[in-house]
């Protein structure tokens, strides 16, 4: 059986949100591997090398990277490449059909031998893949949502700063 709950998050990223509960953060049982910048890996392509350096510059102005993640970072690169593959393959499929005459979403439909319509296997391997890139960007808090809390988190510690350092709650409806 697997672990309950939702999966903890990096103490970086607790920080950059602003630490909305109050609870200490306890960093001492932790494992903090130092903040860097891994190699790729060689087995990386020309697509997946392009995002490994765009990600990783964005990953290391927030301390989110570490060497030992070296193949995490490579799954999630590899992970794009094949999502611009698929979408190139499918794009390619629709002008095809487009070009026979055909209504567009014909592309993303096959049919069985029995004439039964069906999603095309251009279109399934595409929505895994995007299904597994957004498993891979979540492991290193790269959601829309995540982004959207740092963001908040970064601002009020900004805002602090500018009301002589002292440091501010919140609101929350613990009044109400």
């Amino acid at each position: 059986m697997g672990l309950r709950g939702p999966k903890p998050k990096p103490h970086e990223l607790k920080l950059l949100e602003g630490n909305r509960g109050h609870r200490p953060i306890d960093t001492s049982g932790t494992w903090r591997p130092q903040v860097e910048i891994p190699d790729p890996p060689k087995y990386l392509g020309k697509e997946a090398r392009k995002e490994w350096k765009r990600i990783t510059a964005e990953l290391a102005q927030n301390n989110l990277i570490a060497r030992a993640d070296q193949q995490m970072l490579g799954m999630l690169c590899q992970s794009v490449e094949r999502l611009v593959m698929f979408e190139t393959a499918l794009q390619r499929q629709t002008a095809k059909t487009v070009e026979k005459g055909m209504d567009p979403v014909m592309a993303y439909i096959s049919f069985t031998d029995k004439g039964y319509e069906l999603q095309a296997v251009r279109y399934q391997l595409l929505n895994k893949e995007r299904e597994m890139l957004m498993k891979l960007l979540g492991e290193f808090g790269m959601s829309p949502a995540l982004r959207a809390k740092v963001v908040q988190g970064t601002r009020a510690a900004q805002l602090s700063l500018f009301e002589g350092g002292k440091e501010t709650k919140p609101s929350t409806f613990e009044n109400f």
